[in-house]
């Protein structure tokens, strides 16, 4: 099992872990929209 370890540094790395081998960041007001785009770039086959 991985562990979240807090990554500080930088300006915007509140709430910022890394697990494993996967950084991660707290939803935001924008989330929602850039998953969206994320997903349609892998429906259209963009790599």
């Amino acid at each position: 099992m991985d562990f979240e370890v807090a990554l500080s540094g930088g300006t915007v790395s509140e709430g910022v872990v890394r697990v494993g081998e996967t950084v991660r960041r707290p939803l935001r007001a924008h989330s929602p929209a850039v998953h969206g785009l994320l997903r349609h770039l892998e429906a259209v086959g963009f790599d």
